[in-house]
């Protein structure tokens, strides 16, 4: 008995904000980390090999959880993640009643953004806490924004067909690196725009900010490079705003 109390009294420092005592610790706008498993039954029509999304493996560890936690520790709003053990969800597949029920016997805020990521990672993605903030929140807020202008493949394309692109990448990258946020370990153009993606979004760098590091010279963007960044911005406010409160949402990196 005593350590099924000394589990549950860990499971809610996790995932309820408060101490074994049931008092309030500092509070962190990411709520839950979580994972669901979908029966046999549910992924028996699945054609193919069933792979669970991303982070699932380390939705399980509660060091992760809470280093997640941190990372997601300044942004406005209350999120819930929710890996599954099969990627690739269709919208149909997260209107499943045992799913829909097992959300409800959370308690999540109801003004929570509820996340199921439906993607699954690459072989031989990087598994730590910043790699999965990139991969779910940078990636699919990224590959959002490129779609909508035209480029449904990644940024690569992107870049190849405006040089100036590649140019806006490193430099405001390279503020990141010497900022010292949390999400900067990129090393190519096309994925280091996905660290911009998710510093903005866990609002590690403000739109007001870069202006006021391009007016004092410590982010060199011309004209074009600005007003394309002044565009992501409010591309990522506008992404985070379509999310609706309380509703499980599949969100897709790749």
């Amino acid at each position: 008995m005593m350590m099924k109390s000394l589990f549950e009294s860990w499971r809610r420092y996790i995932n309820e904000g408060v101490d074994s005592r049931g008092l309030p610790i500092v509070n962190r706008a990411l709520h839950s980390f979580d994972a669901f498993d979908f029966s046999p039954q549910d992924l028996a029509s699945r054609r193919g090999e069933i792979k669970s999304s991303i982070a699932y493996q380390q939705s399980q560890d509660p060091t992760f959880v809470l280093d997640i936690k941190e990372i997601f520790s300044k942004t406005a709003d209350d999120w819930v993640f929710i890996a599954v053990n099969s990627a690739e969800l269709e919208p149909e597949d997260i209107e499943n009643p045992a799913f829909q029920e097992w959300v409800a016997s959370k308690g999540y805020p109801e003004n929570a953004k509820i996340v199921v990521i439906g993607s699954s990672p690459y072989p031989g993605d990087f598994s730590s806490t910043e790699w999965i903030a990139h991969d779910i929140i940078g990636h699919s807020a990224g590959r959002a924004f490129l779609e909508s202008l035209g480029y449904p493949r990644g940024a690569g394309k992107w870049i190849e067909d405006n040089p100036w692109v590649g140019r806006m990448i490193l430099k405001v990258h390279g503020y990141l690196v010497r900022k010292n946020v949390a999400i900067k370990k990129a090393d190519m153009q096309f994925d280091m725009i996905y660290d911009i993606f998710a510093s903005i979004i866990l609002n590690d760098i403000t739109w007001d900010e870069i202006k006021r590091a391009i007016v004092q010279g410590q982010i060199g963007l011309v004209e074009v490079e600005a007003d394309t960044m002044e565009q992501i911005f409010n591309f990522c406010n506008e992404w985070v705003a379509q999310i609706p409160a309380g509703e499980p949402t599949v969100i897709r990196s790749w």
